[in-house]
Parts: C-alpha cells; sequence; structure tokens
C-alpha cells in the first residue's frame, strides 16, 4: 500500500500543515517582539532614582534620628 493514493494526499497535508505551524510560530513571536519594543519600560529606568532623591532622603534620615542625649 505504498503506492496508494490516499498515502501521498495524507503526506501533503502534513507537509503543508506543518508549514502552516512554523508560519504561525514566526507571525506569533513577530507579533511578541513587537509588544515588548511598544509596551514593555526600559528595565534601566524602571529602577532609577528621580533627581534630588539624595536631599530629600537626608532631610528624613535626619528627621528619624534619635538624639543620643535624650532619655526613655
Amino acid at each position: 500500500m505504498k503506492g496508494c493514493a490516499t498515502n501521498k494526499i495524507i503526506a501533503k497535508k502534513k507537509s503543508a500543515n506543518e508549514e502552516l505551524d512554523g508560519n504561525i510560530t514566526r507571525m506569533i513571536q513577530e507579533m511578541k517582539d513587537e509588544y515588548k519594543k511598544k509596551y514593555q519600560p526600559d528595565i534601566s529606568k524602571r529602577y532609577a532614582k528621580p533627581s534630588g532623591w539624595g536631599a530629600i532622603r537626608r532631610e528624613i534620615n535626619e528627621a528619624l534620628k534619635v538624639r543620643k542625649d535624650f532619655d526613655f
């Protein structure tokens, strides 16, 4: 039954489906890459401290300091 026409048709469908699967996978990957470029922020900017952060932090630290000569 190797020469059966049905086997040839099924084999052609499988190869066509595999080709379509490859195309779909490629399209999905391209869409994911475009989404990342468009919507996900730059990681280096995500953790950046705002300007003047050091001065504000210093004021908060001094305000929260407990004087050493203060008795509870």
